[in-house]
């Protein structure tokens, strides 16, 4: 007997916990009901059989109880046998010797030697449908079942049926999530290819376009010969980025100055910044501990969120870098990110550029959960925006 059964009887609603549907499916959720209904109706044996399809069938779904004697497989035809003759007829009834009930008389005798008295009750919708059957039994050193058992048995098969809807209900939503999911990723993998076939024509189209140019002038092959080699280039960096982004995150920690390493990430960005006429202040606190970090991939983190940052200003504009115990936050005055473009903000290959793979952001969030640490963001259209990345100092 399970220690926290599904349905308590001073709490009749409990037989709605879907804790075990979450953890194990419908059967897991019946198997808790049904051990739950042995429990409170101190049977010996107790079942659950559900009719998946109008095909008259009603198979075994759930049993407990230390006398229970139905097989594994197990059905209940409708119209059939004792169970089948209750069902047909939609009525609870209590059974006790099969051999003196007028309706049942004609059936098979079979070995109900174990069973003294017996509940079948069926499920039914709320326009009479059977859509179910629960079975309680008593052995000969238990009380017979009363009338005042029946009633109990009557109201406790509605909140099965109920709380059976509900599971089922609640199992084709997550299947439908997971179909969901699955749509999602092939969504994402199509974003991918579109942005790999995109980033990968840029490139060949210009080496093409110099190819072109050397077979049609050979005298200027070097400097043409030097612009293929430029765009080679590009797509070796195209496709690195790519393959960092599917391969697993491995880190190289080692004891790091937070501090000192933001500092030189944004002394070598400035140029870029001066470039574009954005201001760039750098400002880093006293309490500023050391931490164990992959001190090249925080840098690529670093280096992410300032480009983004000093591409969102417009000339004029201004960037600020703080580094205050183990946060370091990012802010800027540009444009900011309207509340849509929010919801997709880290998910990969989205981007507002038009020449970004949208892996930027999506890195760095991989870069920072690889690190145990989180990061968020906060922006208003018009009025800039704000990432921040929270670690946590390393016990050492």
């Amino acid at each position: 007997m399970s220690a926290a059964p599904a349905w308590r009887p001073d709490d009749p609603w409990s037989i709605f916990s879907l804790t075990e549907l979450a953890e194990g499916g419908v059967d897991a959720y019946l198997q808790k009901v049904v051990e739950a209904a042995a429990a409170q109706f101190d049977a010996s044996g107790a079942s659950i059989f559900l009719s998946d399809a109008d095909d008259g069938l009603y198979r075994l779904r759930a049993r407990a109880g230390h006398h229970s004697t139905v097989p594994d497989k197990a059905l209940i035809v409708h119209g059939e046998g004792v169970a089948g003759r209750v069902v047909s007829g939609g009525v609870a009834r209590i059974l006790g010797d099969i051999a003196s009930e007028p309706d049942l008389a004609d059936i098979a005798p079979l070995d109900y030697s174990s069973v003294f008295s017996s509940l079948v009750v069926p499920l039914e919708e709320p326009g009479g449908k059977t859509v179910g059957v629960l079975n309680l039994s008593r052995t000969r050193d238990h009380r017979p079942f009363q009338h005042e058992d029946l009633d109990r048995a009557r109201a406790l098969a509605a909140m099965i049926y109920l709380a059976v809807a509900n599971a089922r209900l609640v199992e084709t939503l997550r299947k439908e999530t997971q179909d969901a999911e699955r749509l999602r990723r092939l969504a994402e993998i199509g974003q991918m290819t579109a942005a790999v076939a995109h980033e990968i024509r840029n490139p060949l189209t210009g080496i093409r376009s110099a190819a072109q140019m050397v077979r049609e002038n050979p005298e200027l092959s070097e400097e043409f010969l030097a612009m293929i080699e430029e765009e080679a280039l590009k797509l070796n960096e195209l496709c690195e980025e790519f393959l960092a982004f599917a391969r697993p995150m491995e880190l190289n920690e080692q004891e790091t100055d937070l501090a000192e390493l933001v500092r030189q990430a944004s002394e070598l960005s400035r140029a870029d910044f001066e470039r574009d006429g954005v201001a760039l202040a750098v400002e880093t606190g006293s309490n500023v501990p050391t931490m164990n970090l992959d001190r090249r991939r925080i840098e690529q983190v670093v280096h992410n969120l300032l480009r983004n940052a000093r591409q969102a200003c417009k000339p004029g504009g201004r960037v600020e870098v703080r580094v205050e115990g183990t946060t370091l936050t990012v802010e800027d005055d540009g444009q900011g990110i309207s509340p849509a473009q929010m919801e997709r903000l880290f998910s990969p290959f989205f981007t507002t550029k038009s020449d970004g793979t949208g892996l930027g952001l999506c890195n760095v969030r991989r870069i920072v959960d690889a690190h145990r640490a989180q990061v968020s963001a906060e922006s208003e259209p018009g009025k800039g925006s704000k990432f921040t990345v929270s670690f946590y100092r390393s016990e050492s």
